[in-house]
This record gives C-alpha cells, sequence and structure tokens, in this order.
C-alpha cells in the first residue's frame, strides 16, 4: 500500500510543478514574452430621468371674471426627460391620486382637468389617466442642456369652474416615464 502511495503522489507532485497557474482568458506561452487575453463585458441598461418639475398654483379664481366656454390654462415648461435607451424615445403615463384627472374640493363637487404633453416634436392631450399613446422624443444628456426639453400645459374649462361649490382644489398628477 504504501509503495502504491508513493507511486501516485510522485507523479502528481511532478505534474504541479510544471503546470503554471492559469491567471486569464487566453493564457500565453512560455518565453522571453508572453501574451494573455480576456473579455470584458459590460451590461448597461436603459435609464430614463424625468426632472424640472414644479407645483401649478392657479390662484384664487373669481366665478365672476370667468367667460362661459373660455378656459383656464397655466404651463410647466423645460421639463427635461433623459434616456440613453438605442431609440431615444419614451413613453409618459399619467396617474393621479383619485385616478381620474379632476381637481377634489373635499366636496361632492369636482373639477375636471385635462393636459396636454409636448416634447416639441410630438404633442398630445390626455383627458384621462394612463399611458399616452404617443412615443416621445427624450434628452440624450442628462441635464438637458441645449436638448430636448418638454412642456406640460394644463387647462380646466371655465364652465367647469362655474359650476363648482367654491372652496379649495387638489390633486396629485404623477408622471411614469418608461424608455423605448
Amino acid at each position: 500500500m504504501q509503495r502504491f502511495a508513493s507511486l501516485f503522489v510522485v507523479p502528481c507532485a511532478l505534474a504541479c510543478l510544471f503546470t503554471a497557474p492559469s491567471w486569464a482568458a487566453s493564457d500565453g506561452s512560455l518565453g522571453s514574452t508572453s501574451v494573455g487575453s480576456f473579455d470584458l463585458t459590460l451590461d448597461l441598461l436603459d435609464a430614463v430621468r424625468i426632472s424640472g418639475m414644479q407645483d401649478v398654483a392657479l390662484g384664487n379664481i373669481s366665478v365672476g371674471s370667468l367667460t362661459p366656454g373660455g378656459a383656464q390654462t397655466a404651463s410647466v415648461s423645460d421639463i427635461c426627460v433623459f434616456s440613453n435607451g438605442l431609440s431615444g424615445q419614451y413613453t409618459l403615463a399619467v396617474s393621479t391620486t383619485s385616478g381620474s384627472l379632476a381637481l377634489d374640493g373635499g366636496t361632492s363637487t369636482t373639477i375636471p382637468y385635462a393636459f396636454e404633453w409636448d416634447d416639441g416634436t410630438n404633442s398630445e392631450s390626455v383627458t384621462a389617466t394612463g399611458t399616452m399613446a404617443t412615443n416621445f422624443l427624450a434628452a440624450r444628456i442628462l441635464a438637458c442642456l441645449l436638448d430636448r426639453t418638454a412642456t406640460l400645459t394644463l387647462t380646466i374649462q371655465n364652465d367647469d369652474l362655474i359650476a363648482a361649490d367654491a372652496g379649495s382644489y387638489s390633486q396629485q398628477i404623477t408622471l411614469t416615464v418608461s424608455p423605448l
């Protein structure tokens, strides 16, 4: 048994002396120079970012000063949507605290509104929550410097304001951008 062990151990020890460790995916050969190589891989995932959002306050509105059939509007411009996706496009989904585009005054009355999203090339009017049908163009620079920005324009019909109960109305709107 001892003779068998020495016959097995000695060749294994000799093999270990002459086997070089593998440090790279493709090892070089023994010589005055040796070249090894390896692959470097990276998966850069799609990313989007919306910035430049601002609260919108329409102020005090007197129904006596409103013209029936008219509308009140407010705009937020220079909203930046960045995307590093290959297409440079994004979709926009709209959600609200109540699930509809209507300001809540804590009474039985709500005031519906609509808004338009304009990326400078494409625009779409929105009257309900959900994902918009238009594919919008994003900025390719994260800070949107001298690049694409979007404008959000809110519209409330004067007839809806005239029909509403007096009070304070509000709603939180959430915009979700997704790369294409």
